[in-house]
């Protein structure tokens, strides 16, 4: 556009000029007037002075023009030269140049490019004049643009691939050029090699992977099938490629729920062109049998608009099975019996179940993160844990038992099994508990414990009251005999007569020893209960300590009870201990009975009882007392608030099942601080008891006359029984132990008409030497005596109904009677 105006502005002056001068020629020749000569000239003058503006303006823009001209060539060669692919001039088979790109492909610099005959680029000869002669060669010469794909020998000697493109380029005086540009195809036609080797290897991976893969179209069917997916489903491709697939995919959770199709994580992925995964579903073998799977289902585009979907699966029959396993052990775990506690290798717990909760009373949230003796009681010797941390840090199981401490204080007893737990390289990672509360085991061996001291101690007692016995024999008998042959001094006769009573009252202890003594079943007899609980207070005195006050208040009539009177005994012994030691700084215990009875009402404030009359005895003492929930387990077995190895828990217990046992109730009355008070009602007899009579009337001594065979053991006792009966008119042959006794009624068996004899006696006892004699006489008579145990008498048999059996102590006008009594009826 500047050109353009600059030329038209350049015309005006030179065609006003000729304008003028052609004006000039045509107009008549004459003379000028100065004046216009002047002006004339002025007009000329300023003509030439734009004339030589416009000169220079044209210059100016000439050098523009070259300058532009020179730029322009030199961006040309840049771009030429800086050209991404290969680029070379050639006419007449001779390159006339060649831009950097070229020369990198072909390894020669541009000096040995420019010039050079095409020849250099090729192999041989042959493949030259070969190229030369080829279709696309010859377009060059048309004018047309060809392609064609060359292989080029670069200075090196090695060969590269090019994708070569050119054309005919017309020069003005001069031969025509071509022009060619060269894309090197080595690399992309590497990577192709190295795709179609992929693609193998992906076919190879494909079909030789344990898991499954299958591809479907947008319709369902199966495009293709791996090997993995064809053994899983039982079926040759053939068979499956084109068939839908959901003929063989089973609709139905894991669990059997069925569904429809359209709720098929992979029928969706498939409609939605979106990618999903499950291991909900269940696939069909050819067999009929169906297995459960693992999948993930991805969308991938087909021709077209249509989409496909890519399946992976894996067959989780043995997953399914290992996780159904975990589930039930971890059910077997959390429902276990046993306490399991799982620490790490440092001993802090990372797991318990619920049983460890139950056990310990603390809840597993207060108890991962601690240290695995966070229970420790102080009870268990240090020694323990030491050794425990030495065997399982080695490697080995250690098992013993703790002593520990619950929630609530409470101390109990654990069995426990520690075993480490090593990774896949052998590394212990954790450790495993599992523990067993023994506290109930505990408590049972020590109530064996107890029965055993107890049955070691009933022994003692036993032996002591046969001894006892024998002594009050004596005493009894010597003291009869006193009786009968001193002088009727009032003085005299009464001090005889206190020996006689305190013998019935040591005789009466001596059978209360016996019978804690003896193994034997409830024997309920009618009784005083007031006679009955005086024996048994002089018992109740001796486990007092002297800082407590004992005090015993008997109702004024008698009281009559069908009990037995051991058990009952048992029962008061077993609160008087109790109250003594809940009365370790002093205090008073006081027994009292009375006469009571229940009614409807009674029943339906107290919540318990039977309508009816009851003897009710009170046990009150003034001790710590107990709290409402202490009050609801007492009764408990092995319940107990004394400190360990002070108590089995039993007494109470004991206590209420024989007061159950004979038809009666238990009413406890505590607080705290304000001691206890039992009351025990036992059920009264229909027809009351006649008040007796402490007074011992002298009985008379019966007389007779016959030879009574003695055979005793002990020789205090055979002397005062052999002074009693010759005293009383009998003749006496004595024997020293059961063998002597048979050898005695051999030698004077015609004169013998009764046997006495100790029931247990060494050498041959009173059982055996009966045996023997009865065998020389069928019809003898026989009086047994003894001091055991009832157990230890019926350990020796029974006897008959015609043999008589009486109890030490002796009784001297009990033993005349029942002599008189047999030789009378003889």
């Amino acid at each position: 556009m500047t050109q353009k105006k600059t030329n038209k502005a350049t015309k005006r002056p030179r065609e006003k000029n000729e304008e003028h001068y052609k004006m000039d020629a045509k107009a008549p020749s004459q003379l000028r007037t100065p004046l216009e000569t002047e002006k004339i000239l002025q007009e000329l003058g300023e003509s030439r002075i734009k004339l030589e503006t416009q000169n220079e303006e044209l210059r100016c823009q000439s050098e523009l023009l070259r300058e532009s001209a020179e730029m322009l060539a030199l961006q040309q060669l840049a771009v030429f030269d800086a050209a991404p692919v290969g680029i070379i001039q050639v006419s007449n088979r001779m390159m006339l140049s060649a831009n950097r790109k070229f020369c990198e492909m072909t390894g020669y610099s541009p000096d040995e490019i420019v010039g050079a005959n095409t020849r250099i680029l090729y192999p041989s000869d042959e493949e030259y004049d070969e190229f030369a002669r080829s279709a696309a060669y010859q377009l060059l010469f048309e004018g047309k643009i060809t392609r064609s794909e060359i292989a080029l020998r670069r200075k090196d000697g090695s060969y590269i691939t090019l994708s070569a493109t050119g054309g005919s380029v017309d020069k003005a005086g001069a031969s025509s050029a071509h022009i060619w540009v060269f894309d090197d195809l080595t690399e992309r036609l590497q990577a192709a090699e190295e795709l179609g080797r992929s693609n193998e290897n992906y076919r190879l991976l494909l079909q030789n992977t344990d898991q499954g893969i299958y591809g479907i179209d947008e319709t369902g069917r199966f495009t293709f099938l791996n090997r993995a997916a064809l053994e899983m489903f039982g079926y040759r491709s053939e068979e499956l490629v084109g068939m839908k697939s959901h003929s063989i995919i089973h609709h139905s959770h894991i669990d059997g729920t069925p569904y429809p199709i359209e709720n098929c994580p992979m029928y969706r992925a498939n409609a939605a062109a979106t990618h999903s995964s499950g291991d909900n579903e269940l696939f069909w073998r050819r067999d009929g049998t169906s297995f459960p799977i693992q999948f993930s289902a991805y969308p991938v585009p087909l021709s077209g608009t249509q989409t496909g979907t890519v399946v992976t699966f894996s067959d989780i029959t043995k997953r399914k099975k290992a996780e159904s396993e975990m589930r039930n052990l971890a059910r077997a775990i959390r429902q276990s019996p046993i306490s399991i506690m799982i620490t790490d290798a440092s001993g802090i717990i990372q797991f318990v179940n619920p049983r460890y909760a139950t056990v310990t009373g603390f809840t597993a949230e207060e108890t991962i993160g601690q240290k695995a003796n966070m229970l420790k009681s102080g009870l268990t010797p240090p020694e323990t844990y030491q050794q425990l941390w030495e065997t399982i840090t080695t490697g080995k199981t250690w098992e013993g038992e703790f002593e520990n401490k619950r929630k609530d204080g409470c101390i109990f007893y654990e069995h426990a099994t520690i075993s480490p737990i090593r990774n896949d390289l052998g590394i212990i990672t954790h450790y495993l508990a599992h523990k067993i509360d023994i506290t109930e085991k505990k408590n049972i061996m020590q109530q064996l414990l107890q029965s055993q001291k107890l049955e070691s101690i009933g022994q003692l007692a036993g032996g002591l009251a046969h001894d006892l016995n024998n002594i009050l024999t004596v005493v009894n008998g010597y003291a009869t005999l006193a009786n009968q042959v001193v002088e009727k001094n009032e003085i005299q006769e009464n001090y005889i007569n206190e020996i006689v009573k305190a013998s019935f009252r040591a005789s009466s202890l001596t059978n209360n020893l016996l019978a804690y003594s003896r193994k034997q079943e409830m024997n309920r007899q009618k009784q005083n209960l007031n006679l009955l609980i005086t024996t048994v207070a002089s018992f109740i005195s001796r486990v007092l300590r002297d800082n407590i006050e004992f005090t015993l208040a008997l109702h004024e009539e008698p009281l009559g009870v069908y009990v037995d009177d051991v058990q009952i005994e048992q029962v008061l012994l077993n609160l008087a201990t109790n109250a003594r030691d809940a009365m370790p700084d002093g205090g008073s215990l006081s027994i009292t009975t009375a006469e009571g009875a229940m009614d409807e009402e009674y029943i339906d404030i107290h919540g318990f009882g039977r309508v009816g009359r009851y003897a009710v005895i009170t046990v009150t003492d003034s001790g710590h007392g107990m709290d409402a929930v202490t009050k609801l387990l007492v009764f408990d077995p092995f319940f107990t608030t004394k400190e360990v190895g002070k108590g089995t828990g039993l007494g109470l217990s004991m206590v209420m099942g024989i007061i159950k046992q004979h038809g009666g109730f238990i009413e406890l009355q505590s607080e705290p601080g304000k001691g206890c008070v039992f009351k025990l009602y036992l059920p009264l007899l229909a027809v009351a008891l006649v008040k007796a009579s402490d007074d011992l009337q002298a009985p008379r001594m019966e007389c007779g006359s016959g030879t009574i065979l003695l055979a005793e053991d002990d020789p205090a006792t055979l002397r005062i029984m052999q002074e009693l009966l010759e005293r009383a008119g009998y003749k006496v042959i004595t024997a020293v132990d059961g063998e002597d006794a048979v050898k005695k009624f051999v030698m004077f068996c015609d004169e013998i008409q009764l046997v006495i004899s100790d029931l247990i006696m060494p050498k041959k006892s009173g059982k055996q030497a009966f045996n023997e004699i009865r065998g020389f006489s069928s019809e003898m008579k026989f009086i047994f005596v003894s001091g055991h145990s009832s157990d230890l008498i019926e350990r020796e048999g029974e006897f008959g109904d015609d043999v008589e059996l009486i109890m030490k102590p002796v009784l001297p006008f009990e033993l005349l009677k029942k002599i008189s009594e047999l030789l009378t009826n003889q």
